[in-house]
């Protein structure tokens, strides 16, 4: 059962961050589309005979699901997911929140909800948004693929929301909980960075087996590939494992109220 009273402080206390992600990335997709729909109109005009462009829509604007909708919403889960406990507990805000008629697992579940349901409102509104540029500009790309790109993405960003909430379940510390909330997803990010230099070292190629990133493979999502099942599985194991022990810690641990 959720705290209804908790669930509104926390969705004031933090629309208008949400908000700002969320605008920034739909623009940054809206341009993505746009710029894709003008290059292959340009690529089309130079071919000879008018002929089609040996390159998809969909290839172009996965591009923008490698970088910006991996990176820009690591900056909302890292910083939403601290304020959530570990810095309420840190600033001792914790305690006026349990001096209410609230149960910890009330608190604990109302949070890890709120952040959950922040970061799938996140990527709707720019699955709806790339979908609605997709129509204005007529721009031809797999509807299929879109989407799956958008799912996949989506359960990427909710295991590392999992890991950030964990963490901030974890520690009373703040700076605790952001050393390791947000530690783990750059050690993600570098260790894939580092699996892509494979084909200079093989062994290299160890470090995607370290790092989560590397489940969120768009050239398996675009070829259909039944890599991206398990690929996915394993994402939502990871967020729902990861929420689950933070909800459970948060019930047992000692907090200094």
């Amino acid at each position: 059962m959720l705290s209804k009273s908790l669930l509104k402080k926390t969705l004031k206390d933090n629309w208008k961050f949400w908000l700002g992600i969320t605008i920034a990335l739909a623009l940054m997709l809206a341009m993505m589309v746009f710029m894709a729909s003008s290059f292959l109109d340009r690529m089309a005009a130079d071919m000879p005979g008018g002929g089609r462009v040996p390159m998809g829509a969909t290839d172009i604007i996965s591009q923008y699901y490698t970088m910006f909708a991996v990176m820009l919403p690591l900056i909302y889960i890292v910083i939403t997911g601290n304020k959530l406990v570990a810095a309420q507990v840190d600033k001792g805000s914790m305690a006026y929140i349990m001096s209410k008629p609230v149960k910890r697992n009330q608190v604990s579940l109302t949070q890890a909800t709120y952040l959950i349901g922040s970061v799938a409102a996140m990527f709707s509104v720019i699955m709806l948004v790339g979908m609605a540029m997709v129509g204005v500009t007529g721009v031809e790309i797999n509807m299929g693929a879109f989407v799956l790109l958008n799912l996949g993405i989506l359960l990427f960003h909710l295991a590392i929301s999992g890991i950030s909430y964990m963490a901030s379940c974890i520690f009373s510390s703040s700076g605790k909980s952001l050393l390791v909330g947000a530690g783990i997803p750059v050690l993600f990010f570098v260790f894939s960075m580092l699996a892509g230099f494979s084909n200079m070292a093989d062994w290299m190629g160890f470090f995607k087996y370290l790092s989560l990133n590397t489940l969120y493979d768009t050239t398996a999502i675009l070829a259909f590939s039944t890599n991206m099942i398990w690929q996915f599985l394993i994402l939502f194991a990871v967020a729902a494992g990861c929420y689950m022990a933070g909800i459970l810690y948060f019930k047992k641990k000692d907090l200094p109220l």
